[in-house]
């Protein structure tokens, strides 16, 4: 039985990467409906940049959330002070720093100060990250570069945050990948061209994938049963006397199949999502094909 990371079945194929787009102002208010019905999964939407300014379509962007859309914020980094600019973005953007929404984003593209050196511009964005983190109560920031930038102005400190590499190289979204990633050794999203057309969007959109199971990019809130949470291959039953509600996709509560009462399955993943209300895990059931998203109450 084979795993699969992200199952989505769009078209008559089956997704292997979650598809996301980023927007800012220049999007103005998208049709979120009409944007997941086109497979678009994930959103990031630009909340602030520098200490001042604060994207005017913030709001309507991020109620992408309402469409079962995954949503989460960028800040544009402006290089006038890592600690002030991350309070500014936490107070514009928190109510999507929390569990449930993507890891906030910093985006980084702009030259840095004259004098700057790899190691002030790597301080700067760890600075940023470690502020978010204490802002928020402990979320993990993503690093947004191009593959120039990255390897021009970023030094190993900064792989302890995910990546977010901006690279157009033609390659096909689901089985290409960005052409550079230093420091880091692998990439987590990838936007692949500032060009995409989507229906639900006026003119063009950033159009980016998610590299594996998207439990890795939405924040969490970890919660205990029975003493330690659940572990990786732990076999799990299903006690409740209606059986299982076992979802499709982790997005949303609309598309289920029931679980038989006491049918058994296995944790793909140690770390849950927390979703509509509900807490999840990863589970592959012994008669099924494809992970299922299902309700931690339900599980012992």
């Amino acid at each position: 039985m084979s795993r699969s990371p992200f199952l989505e079945n769009l078209e008559g194929r089956i997704l292997m990467r979650a598809e996301g787009v980023d927007v800012s102002s220049f999007q103005g208010a998208p049709t979120w409906s009409s944007v997941y019905s086109a497979g678009i999964r994930f959103a990031y939407a630009k909340a602030t940049e520098g200490t001042t300014y604060v994207n005017p379509d913030l709001a309507s962007q991020v109620s992408a959330t309402n469409s079962s859309i995954v949503v989460g914020v960028y800040h544009f980094a402006r290089f006038d002070s890592a600690t002030g600019e991350a309070d500014w973005f936490n107070s514009k953007g928190g109510a999507e720093m929390t569990a449930g929404f993507l890891r906030p984003t910093l985006d980084v593209e702009v030259s840095p100060p004259s004098g700057w050196t790899k190691t002030d511009v790597s301080n700067y964005v760890n600075n940023f990250g470690s502020r978010i983190g204490t802002d928020t109560g402990g979320s993990d920031i993503v690093v947004y570069a191009s593959p120039s930038y990255a390897s021009t102005w970023f030094n190993s400190t900064v792989t302890q945050w995910n990546d977010w590499i901006a690279n157009y190289n033609g390659q096909n979204s689901q089985t290409g990948g960005p052409s550079g990633t230093s420091p880091w050794t692998s990439w987590n999203m990838w936007q692949y061209t500032s060009t995409g057309s989507v229906s639900g969007i006026s003119g063009s959109v950033d159009r980016d994938v998610a590299n594996g199971t998207m439990t890795g990019y939405v924040l969490t809130t970890l919660v205990q049963q029975h003493g330690s949470k659940f572990s990786n291959g732990q076999i799990v039953s299903v006690n409740a006397s209606s059986g299982l509600k076992a979802w499709d996709t982790y997005t949303s509560n609309g598309t289920y199949t029931v679980e038989p009462l006491g049918e058994h399955g296995t944790i793909e993943s140690d770390r849950p999502v927390y979703i509509q209300g509900y807490r999840r895990w990863e589970v592959l059931y012994n008669d099924r094909t494809a992970n299922r998203w299902s309700a931690e109450d339900f599980l012992t």
